[in-house]
């Protein structure tokens, strides 16, 4: 009797606990512990790694622990390439803020959108929720609208992306919410901060410890100088060390360290010829995220990497899966997607584009990537675009803004989809112009001269009334609906602008645009 007042007394200090596991709610949020085991666990190369020292970054972790305990800005956002140790940081920066007596919670992001889970938290409690790499504005806008508000009490948000023009962070790029969003950039670690980690890796090996301290000295120097200073790849870089023991063999760049991790694991797969394995790898990749328990999408698969049933692709899947190059999450691990996210990029790199130094150095599109782009073209002038569509094209938009971030050089995938729309535009009717501006949202802030060049010619080549079919009965689409589509994706665009030149052509279209809006409230004799 008197334990079970003691466990009700319990749950009323920890309702998450109460709901999670006494009201068959899911679990919305978890302890940095919980957190802990699960980032070791999907890490696809030396978890040991998360248990080392913290190297190198001191100022960025004061930065983040300084403007939550201010409180001037409730949402931080740490941005940095993938790979540079986001994550690490964001996880330190909760131990930091917990041993000061703060509330830390990690975001559970596949749970947290439906349902009240903040009910099952005490809200009074000053309060730091971690979100690492939300995959949709979704969620931000919620926690802007229940944190925002005033509904809780002290609390703060630190998200974790990978640029600050990131489509997910469009709801923060707002006006109003700048003045509440703090950016803290996530930079390489410094090179003496590079060669400590290496070391620390190299000496915790159980291979390589063995080695003479001056060896050791200097494949760590080496690993820091080659690796571009980022952990993800030096962790990636001893790993493979660790197979096969000679630094002489190891490569000396990050693509071909990348391309000796995946080579190795085309190799090993039993009973799969190499060629299957990559390509059901970069299906995977180019999907975002494969949900197993879908039948169509499992045929999808089957179909692309030609296996005869369901039962040798689930094998397949199997054996990447215990190679940690693909993560399961989820309800019931349902979900697989390839990790880490920067290994993702590196497929789609490899199959869609190919360097070339014909002539000016710089990308060229695969004549697989020119496919893709023709039958995503094909299903916006079909009127047959899906939620698979959509995946895709926001998947090759996250490779394109990876690469972008990370080099000068052009890339030519968006630019060849955006070519294709352009040049069916005159045969699209009004209705699937409508569609295709709300297509374009997600490239807009990556492509914003691209994108605002469509925008000025779906503005000038009008197009003929058409009525369509809807659930409440025949709706006529006009061109006035496309004119007034188009200023929702040109503020979209001046979320990505960079230069003087890019926010000139926003503020022209903008103006443009209201000119147009003007002119449509004129004929209809009141506000659309």
């Amino acid at each position: 009797y008197w334990e079970r007042g003691h466990l009700d007394a319990l749950l009323d200090r920890h309702p998450s606990v109460h709901r999670s596991f006494f009201d068959g709610e899911p679990r919305a949020v978890l302890t940095l512990q919980e957190a802990a085991v699960a980032i070791e666990r999907d890490v696809p190369f030396l978890p040991r790694a998360t248990g080392l020292g913290f190297h190198g970054r001191v100022e960025e972790l004061q930065a983040v622990v300084g403007e939550v305990e201010t409180g001037a800005k409730p949402f931080i956002v740490l941005h940095g390439p993938g790979g540079v140790g986001k994550t690490r940081l964001m996880f330190e920066t909760g131990s930091a803020l917990a041993d000061r007596g703060w509330q830390v919670l990690w975001a559970n992001k596949e749970t947290m959108t439906t349902g009240r889970w903040y009910e099952g938290i005490v809200a009074e409690r000053p309060t730091v929720l971690l979100v690492d790499e939300p995959e949709n504005e979704q969620l931000l806008r919620q926690l802007v609208e229940q944190v925002g508000i005033g509904r809780v009490g002290d609390w703060r948000v630190i998200v974790n992306v990978r640029s600050p023009k990131d489509p997910v962070l469009k709801f923060l790029g707002k006006p109003g919410q700048q003045r509440s969003t703090a950016f803290i950039e996530v930079r390489p670690l410094a090179p003496e901060a590079a060669e400590s980690f290496a070391q620390e890796l190299i000496d915790s090996s159980p291979s390589l410890s063995s080695l003479p301290a001056a060896r050791r000295q200097s494949a760590a120097k080496r690993l820091a100088r080659d690796f571009d200073r980022f952990p993800v790849w030096i962790s990636l870089a001893v790993d493979l060390l660790e197979s096969n023991g000679d630094l002489a063999k190891l490569p000396d760049s990050v693509e071909a360290l990348a391309d000796a991790y995946l080579d190795e694991i085309y190799s090993q797969q039993a009973g799969f010829p190499p060629e299957t394995i990559e390509t059901l790898l970069r299906w995977v990749a180019l999907l975002e995220t494969t949900n197993s328990e879908d039948d169509n999408e499992l045929d999808l698969l089957r179909q692309v990497v030609d296996l005869p049933g369901i039962a040798e692709l689930q094998r397949a899947l199997g054996a990447l899966v215990s190679r940690k190059v693909v993560a399961r999450r989820g309800a019931r691990d349902r979900l697989l997607e390839v990790k880490p996210d920067v290994m993702r990029d590196h497929v789609l790199r490899r199959w869609l584009l190919v360097w070339s130094e014909f002539g000016e150095p710089g990308w060229l599109p695969t004549a697989d990537a020119k496919v893709l782009m023709d039958a995503l073209v094909k299903a916006v002038v079909e009127g047959t675009l899906s939620q698979r569509h959509r995946r895709v094209l926001r998947s090759i938009a996250r490779c394109e803004a990876g690469l972008l971030q990370s080099e000068r050089s052009e890339v030519p995938l968006l630019p060849l989809l955006v070519d294709g729309f352009t040049a069916c535009l005159t045969s699209l009717p009004a209705s699937k112009r409508v569609s295709l501006a709300e297509i374009l949202v997600p490239i807009a802030p990556l492509r914003p001269l691209l994108v605002l060049d469509l925008c000025d010619r779906m503005k000038e080549d009008a197009c003929d009334e058409e009525v369509v079919e809807t659930l409440l009965g025949p709706r006529s689409v006009t061109n006035d609906d496309v004119v007034l589509e188009l200023s929702w994706l040109v503020f979209h665009a001046a979320m990505g602008a960079r230069d003087s030149n890019e926010r000139t052509r926003v503020v022209r279209s903008l103006a443009s645009l209201v000119e147009a809006e003007h002119g449509i409230r004129d004929r209809r004799d009141r506000w659309p």
